[in-house]
């Protein structure tokens, strides 16, 4: 006969090492769904925390995304899509009158899928993320009432405990070198399977049945077996054409501005929106109003993404078409921003403070303009201004503004009355220092106005203090162009645009 396992309606446990055939008889499942049915009716999500072998499945169209170890954030984020699927299923069944996912497939509807989760290895997911079990236990309460259904394989039942057993009802035991698995996986069994792979003992109409799993990809080794893989995923794919199923949301591995335009400009609402990057936290563009942000302090490592930053940011604005933008550059003697110095909206590039004063009077005078139009009800005239930012990108500039009384007058006027009529002020190359009592005034606003874009591990922040529960929560070390934009409302880590203008530094 033929034993049978219903995804639809069952969660699954597989009790069984490798050697005996656990990984393939995960194979088989997958390979079954993909031949079965669409992208659009199952949608298959993979935790590998074994072997990595069912890494290989990540380009079939089925497969949502695929789970290692290391990939954390990932992880992170594909608990958040189960956990808002169920949410919104759960409306979506409600809003139509029926309690479960079943009732809802027999009332005719089509427009959710089925989706599957497939952990290999429970015992390291717990150990490495879930030590409560609390989240891990309440999505295998949940899932199958909403189309859920969830596939665990492990090498023993230690691994997770007695608490997940009453979730599974389809219980499959292959060889175990521990006889008394058996009677923990089905509570009292007699039966053991022959040491031999794919032979496997399962429940099946109230009796224990023998079983032989068949072979997923023909292949006398590894090798041949992932040739096959590969070739059934290419036709697989070939059948279903652009259908594809829901992707575990990421933050690409490479994030330039062009991605950002192609993928989110729909988020820039009004002239003076800017994305700064994609927020960790959700994988969604993290958005500012300029107008309305105070100066941003730009902190960090060298050859972290600084002047980067400054760079795709400047860039960005040369090619919105909702708005003209002017920028205004004083850079240090190491040039960092050089590259910039012939955009068509940079207005001025000098090294140094000596035309500082001039440029600062000039745009106070423009700003000034603007607010007196504003007084006299001509609104229009300032919504069509041009965006202008300002941007010093030297320690001792900053020094010197605030040793001018003239300059430093200018200055607040700019960030101060006049910071509503279309100004930004970006102050980078910030040397990341405590900032004492008795330091110049805009440093000493950096500290009081905590708006700061930190490149480098957020523990290693020195211009505040960073509370020890923030730096355990993103204690994972930084690479270039991740920053943490640290502000009065919280601290969001964020992946930066590499900017196509000069090198990235």
């Amino acid at each position: 006969g033929v034993a049978t396992y219903d995804v639809a309606t069952e969660n699954a446990m597989i009790i069984g090492s490798a050697r005996y055939g656990k990984t393939n008889m995960i194979q088989s499942i997958i390979k079954s769904l993909a031949t079965k049915y669409s992208p659009d009716e199952v949608n298959i999500y993979i935790l590998d925390f074994a072997s990595m072998v069912l890494k290989n499945f990540e380009g079939l169209s089925h497969v949502g995304g695929v789970v290692t170890a290391s990939e954390d954030e990932k992880l992170v984020n594909l608990f958040k899509l189960l956990e808002k699927e169920i949410v919104e299923r759960k409306e979506r069944m409600i809003s139509v009158g029926v309690s479960s996912f079943v009732s809802y497939k027999e009332a005719g509807y089509t427009d959710l899928p089925q989706i599957v989760v497939i952990i290999d290895n429970i015992t390291v997911l717990r150990e490495l993320y879930f030590q409560d079990d609390t989240q891990l236990l309440s999505l295998c309460r949940e899932s199958l009432s909403v189309g859920m259904s969830i596939i665990i394989a492990n090498a023993s039942t230690k691994g997770f405990g007695y608490k997940y057993f009453s979730n599974f009802s389809r219980r499959i035991a292959m060889f175990c070198n521990d006889s008394n698995e058996y009677s923990n996986i089905f509570d009292y069994c007699r039966n053991k399977p022959d040491d031999k792979p794919g032979r496997f003992i399962m429940e099946m109409d109230k009796r224990f049945i023998d079983c032989q799993a068949f072979v997923a990809f023909e292949g006398d080794k590894e090798f041949e077996r992932a040739v096959e893989m590969k070739k059934f995923i290419e036709e697989t794919n070939a059948r279903y054409g652009d259908s594809r199923a829901k992707m575990i949301p990421v933050i690409p591995k490479v994030l330039n501005n062009q991605f950002i335009q192609n993928n989110y400009r729909h988020f820039i609402k009004t002239p003076q929106h800017f994305i700064m990057g994609l927020d960790y936290s959700n994988v969604m563009p993290y958005v500012v109003d300029l107008k309305a942000m105070k100066p941003i302090a730009v902190s960090g490592n060298e050859e972290s993404g600084r002047s980067n930053f400054i760079k795709y940011l400047v860039y960005t604005f040369s090619q919105r078409t909702d708005v003209e933008s002017e920028v205004y550059i004083f850079d240090g003697v190491n040039k960092k921003l050089k590259d910039l110095e012939n955009m068509p909206n940079v207005k001025h590039y000098s090294i140094g403070s000596a035309q500082v004063l001039d440029k600062l009077t000039s745009i106070k005078e423009t700003l000034e303009a603007r607010y007196n139009m504003l007084a006299e009800g001509r609104d229009e005239e300032v919504d069509k201004a041009s965006m202008i930012i300002l941007i010093i990108n030297d320690v001792s500039i900053v020094e010197g503004i605030c040793s001018d009384k003239n300059m430093i007058a200018e200055y607040n006027k700019i960030n101060g009355i006049y910071k509503d009529m279309k100004v930004f002020t970006v102050l980078g190359n910030i040397p990341n220092m405590p900032i004492a009592y008795s330091a110049p005034e805009i440093l000493k606003g950096i500290k009081e106005n905590k708006n700061i874009l930190f490149f480098g591990d957020i523990a290693s922040v020195k211009l505040i203090d960073i509370p020890i529960s923030v730096q355990k929560a993103f204690n994972k070390p930084v690479s270039t162009g991740e920053a943490f934009f640290v502000t009065d409302n919280g601290y969001n880590k964020l992946r930066t645009p590499i900017c196509v203008v000069g090198k990235r530094d």
